[in-house]
């Protein structure tokens, strides 16, 4: 009988979504060594394509085993094979959390049909849930979405590190990156997931493009406003990102978070608690609840 009901149990397990949720993970750890990347070369003006991976004290290449995220930390045991220099438990934690981010929001998106997203994005989904709604009826309107907020969420994690290290965002980073989210949007416009206002007027809504853009810009004006009240630029750019790509409800209930939940928090463990160095990585991990539970909050 015992027998049995393991082989029922292990028969009612979704293996194929976890097999799909797993995938994720590893595509966000990948993304987190790839952000370790551009952290440490770019503030140094070195290509972040061309040239292997390397110690950056002895300067051996990085072998393909020793490169796997998280894993190759572990296995190396924090220190570099060839020279033994510790390796910055910093390097993993990004990986981490990298992986956790992008896999919790592409998992929950993709394989729950598109259940988290708000109201307006009801018509994205084709009724298909887990594996077999992403092998068997592709729906690659929700899969664009997913991107999408993956982008936001990578390119948050990655000027949260800048700001961690003090070091300034590039410029030219920062408008390509707001550039590509409205111009996706004007492309794309079902990325735009509510109106500028509750009732907008239906002259304000056609055609399709330019209601995007105008979603977007008031999204990044509000993101410019609030962020703007604040003395961390970096946090500011990040809110911005947010109005172009997820509207200006979105900046706004975010950062009322991050003042009630986050500021409670340090307000609580006082000035001995912990120091950040990196307001921006507050507002990663808001942006990622946020974006699990935008239907019930937005």
């Amino acid at each position: 009988m015992q027998i049995m009901g393991l082989l029922l149990w292990l028969e009612a397990v979704p293996w194929g979504d976890i097999l799909v949720a797993s995938f994720f993970f590893a595509i966000g750890g990948t993304l987190g060594s790839f952000l370790n990347v551009v952290v440490h070369r770019v503030p140094r003006s070195e290509s972040v394509v061309f040239g292997r991976s390397h110690c950056p004290a002895c300067r051996a290449v990085i072998r393909a085993r020793d490169n796997i995220p998280m894993l190759g930390w572990l296995l190396l045991r924090g220190r570099c094979r060839d020279c033994g220099v510790a390796i910055a438990v910093a390097y993993p934690l990004v990986e981490l959390s990298c992986a956790i981010v992008v896999g919790l929001v592409a998992s929950v998106e993709v394989l729950s049909g598109g259940a988290n997203l708000p109201i307006a994005w009801a018509g994205v989904s084709n009724g298909q849930r887990g594996i077999d709604g992403l092998l068997w009826q592709t729906n690659w309107r929700l899969l664009g979405i997913c991107l999408d907020h993956c982008f936001v969420l990578v390119t948050l994690l990655a000027w949260s590190l800048f700001e961690r290290n003090a070091q300034p965002l590039p410029t030219n980073w920062f408008r390509a990156t707001i550039v590509l989210s409205v111009g996706a949007a004007m492309l794309w416009p079902m990325l735009q997931p509510v109106d500028v206002l509750p009732h907008s007027p239906q002259w304000l809504l056609s055609p399709d493009w330019l209601r995007a853009l105008i979603i977007s810009t008031a999204g990044i004006a509000v993101g410019r406003l609030v962020g703007g009240q604040l003395d961390r630029p970096m946090v500011s750019s990040g809110l911005m990102l947010i109005g172009a790509a997820l509207g200006w409800q979105a900046v706004v209930a975010i950062s009322i978070a991050l003042l009630i939940v986050v500021g409670s928090f340090f307000a609580v463990v006082g000035r001995n608690g912990p120091k950040r160095a990196s307001q921006t990585s507050d507002l990663v991990m808001m942006t990622t609840v946020y974006l699990l539970v935008w239907r019930w909050v937005g």
